[in-house]
């Protein structure tokens, strides 16, 4: 039979196969010259080719096409003086991964709609992500999903379909997964936003960190946990790596995550992390700037809808965060009340039911944020940020960044910042305030920044202004401040903020807001502002300014649309 190959409607190339009855495997070289790379959201271009083979004889011809894109991805889990790095070369290049963790986004299924997945991940293409990792406890996705992630540059992190439970091992049962892995490897292997195939979630921790291996061994007998090991290792150490390297061997496979290596539970200092010791353990959200792992594959924390999406699943009767209904529309079994006593911490707490849930929504979006700073800022250590969760499968309160009914939370806002190309960061310790400038960007820059100390009414104090020059790929201090050198009294910085930013050539790069003290103790005073509303083609455009500060401002709306900004502080003066 003659086949043919066309890439984009130009044949590349011609053969002859000879077919045999039943199923054949065949493979006809070929070159495409002077090809374009697809790179990943931030990075460049997403180029797609339409690759499309035709067999024919006499007056038969069967045809198949599939979108196709070129690049390397490798996972690198070298030694180091550290322990062993964790992270991504795409095209050759070392990969900061931003991102997040996605579930299923609905509790049945056949509800979503092709224009869901658009919808949900485009925003987090919006949110500056690179990477969203298909979390093992869920489903495989649909074609449409990858397509996607094609579309728009968003690297996948596989997992295959295991989780938080341990598996039986019998010959029935490891033919079975044998199989759902080999149908599942074939059709998603292609995608060039493929990044990874991980063996499970949190199966290997649960083991060896959770209390499971030594509850068994207690209550039944060494012997039956040697068994249940034994089945874990036929599945993941043997099975679904044969099944990578037969069927996709360009792609890496990685067996549990969190862990180490193959076998080895997680650790701060090699492979990929889930860090829960921040809402599980109740630590200070200042927790992340300490524990800095290769590679965070997961850490949360949760927040509530907004109102207008409680009211979609309450009476008047339930506003209370307490109540029945609300309990019920609850993920976690500490939910409620690890929220009231985080808050209690960082936020004067509302006595209004609408306004808790807006609070607990800012509460959220500062604590994941200090997060993903802290990641970013030590990338000589940790080369990837993914938080959970993207999104809902139900209306409840959750870890998501997008509430159940496709509204973005105030911590999708706060990560669209802090997973910009270019970011200042603030890091405060012991009143010493070290100022970083973290970049992706592939080239070296030049660059000014200018820094001023100003009160909640536009005043300025103190300012500070210089040039440096930046590395590609890079994070470093770019200044420091010294606190008790401006003034020892703490009261002093209550009113008061830094404003901060980045310019080349005169054009602002990025910029930042930080405050000196803690939240809850900032004396903010009632808005005095004015706003416009004008349509803008499209689009309506909103025109706001202030005579002094107003913290964390929320703009409703009716529609089921999002700004393109909100939960923001709009400085005194300053139009936005």
């Amino acid at each position: 039979m003659n086949a043919k190959i066309y890439v984009d409607n130009k044949i590349i190339a011609n053969d002859i196969v000879h077919l045999k009855k039943g199923k054949n495997k065949f493979s006809i070289p070929f070159t495409i010259n002077e090809i374009e790379r697809w790179w990943p959201n931030g990075m460049g271009s997403q180029k797609l080719y339409n690759a499309r083979l035709e067999i024919s004889h006499e007056n038969y011809i069967s045809k198949a096409s599939k979108s196709i894109g070129f690049r390397t991805i490798e996972l690198v889990t070298e030694k180091d003086s550290i322990g062993n790095n964790f992270f991504f070369k795409v095209n050759g290049i070392p990969t900061f991964m931003k991102g997040v963790n996605y579930i299923p986004q609905d509790v049945f299924l056949p509800r979503v709609k092709d224009s869901d997945y658009e919808k949900l991940l485009s925003a987090a293409v919006d949110a500056n992500m690179n990477m969203i990792r298909v979390w093992g406890g869920g489903v495989y996705e649909k074609d449409l999903f990858y397509e996607l992630c094609d579309k728009y540059g968003l690297l996948v992190w596989q997992d295959f379909m295991f989780a938080c439970a341990m598996y039986p091992g019998n010959d029935s049962f490891l033919k079975s997964v044998e199989q759902e892995a080999i149908y599942n490897v074939k059709r998603i292997r292609t995608h060039p936003s493929l990044a990874l195939w991980c063996g499970n979630n949190e199966v290997l921790s649960a083991w060896e960190n959770w209390g499971w291996k030594e509850d068994i061994i207690e209550n039944q007998s060494q012997e039956i946990a040697d068994t249940i090991f034994n089945s874990y290792d036929q599945i993941f150490h043997k099975i679904l790596p044969k099944v990578i390297h037969e069927y996709d061997s360009s792609t890496d496979y990685w067996s549990s995550s969190p862990s180490s290596s193959t076998g080895v539970k997680e650790s701060l200092t090699s492979g990929d992390a889930h860090y829960w010791g921040v809402w599980w353990g109740k630590e200070p959200f200042s927790t992340y700037e300490e524990k800095i792992p290769r590679f965070m594959s997961e850490f949360g924390f949760q927040s509530f809808p907004e109102f207008s999406s409680v009211k979609k699943y309450t009476n008047p009767s339930d506003y209370d965060i307490y109540s029945d209904v609300m309990k019920s529309h609850q993920r976690s079994s500490i939910g409620n009340k690890t929220i009231e006593e985080y808050m209690q911490r960082d936020y004067n707490v509302p006595k209004s039911f609408d306004h808790f849930l807006y609070v607990s929504q800012l509460l959220q979006a500062e604590g994941i944020s200090m997060g993903m700073e802290a990641q970013r800022r030590n990338r000589d250590i940790c080369m990837g940020s993914l938080y959970w969760q993207l999104n809902d499968c139900w209306p409840v309160a959750s870890w998501s960044s997008i509430d159940y009914f496709g509204k973005w939370k105030a911590l999708h806002y706060k990560t669209k910042n802090s997973f910009e190309e270019s970011i200042l960061s603030f890091y405060n310790k012991n009143d010493e305030v070290a100022l970083y400038f973290v970049t992706d960007k592939l080239n070296s820059e030049k660059y000014k920044y200018n820094f001023q100390l100003t009160d909640f009414s536009g005043k300025i104090y103190n300012s500070w202004t210089g040039e440096f020059n930046s590395n590609p790929n890079n994070s470093k201090v770019i200044s420091n401040i010294n606190l008790s050198s401006i003034s020892v009294d703490s009261d002093y910085f209550k009113d008061k903020f830094i404003f901060s930013y980045i310019t080349h050539d005169d054009e602002i790069i990025t910029e930042k807001t930080e405050y000196l003290t803690s939240l809850k103790n900032l004396k903010l005073t009632k808005p005095k502002f004015q706003y416009d509303v004008d349509i803008v083609g499209n689009f309506y455009e909103i025109k706001l300014i202030s005579e002094n500060l107003i913290k964390n401002l929320f703009i409703d709306s009716n529609s089921e649309y999002n700004f393109s900004d909100n939960y923001f502080d709009l400085l005194p003066n300053k139009e936005k």
